[in-house]
């Protein structure tokens, strides 16, 4: 493979790695669980969890997001059409109780949240990194070009691996439950097998002058 194609490669690779990343990290539904009697979806990301129930018609839903807005119901309460929408941040779920004390699920979950955000997010800094290397030198910065090679090589498997990590992280800490993979957490799979991906092109993949 002839060096611009290579290079052109890598960095559509990291490039769609980076955007996977970050809408697996800002997607509400990495966990989702169906009540097959009432027909209502529950649904959670790194931040935020998420219940969406389908009513008969707009004004029932109006008319039930205004009786919970009434008792209190913490979260963002909205109606598109029939559909209601109940988004709440998991930290303020997980507020203490009157004893001052957080059960052990909130806190397993939030610890899950925590370390799957953190490697998505340093994979996705890391895809940021290499796909602004290739960018820079077309706009006449060469300044990531004098990086050693070994560092640009382990910024590069860094990416899918972090990611990588960041879920393994989230799935092992999570407490058991019923609810199954969704959306969010597929996105953050593809993301990170495309960053290793795009790594080992880059590393095996011989170059042709």
């Amino acid at each position: 493979m002839d060096r611009k194609t290579k290079a052109t490669l890598v960095s559509s690779l990291m490039a769609l790695s980076l955007v996977l990343g970050m809408m697996a990290i800002f997607n509400n539904s990495w966990l989702s669980e169906t009540n097959e009697d009432s027909g209502e979806t529950t649904s959670s990301g790194l931040e935020n969890s998420m219940i969406v129930n389908t009513y008969k018609n707009n004004t029932e839903c109006e008319a039930t997001k205004d009786m919970m807005v009434g008792f209190g119901v913490p979260g963002e309460i909205s109606c598109d059409g029939k559909e209601l929408t109940v988004l709440m941040n998991i930290e303020e779920l997980c507020e203490p109780d009157e004893g001052g004390e957080v059960t052990d699920d909130c806190e397993d979950v939030i610890a899950a949240n925590s370390m799957g955000a953190t490697g998505m997010w340093a994979g996705t800094a890391c895809a940021l990194l290499i796909s602004v290397q290739f960018v820079l030198p077309k706009l006449g910065l060469r300044m990531l070009e004098d990086l050693p090679i070994i560092v640009q090589t382990i910024i590069s498997w860094s990416v899918g691996t972090l990611m990588l990590v960041g879920v393994i992280s989230w799935y092992v800490l999570l407490p058991e439950g019923d609810a199954n993979a969704s959306i969010g957490l597929y996105l953050a799979i593809i993301a990170s097998v495309v960053g290793l991906s795009g790594a080992a092109v880059g590393q095996f993949v011989a170059t042709e002058d």
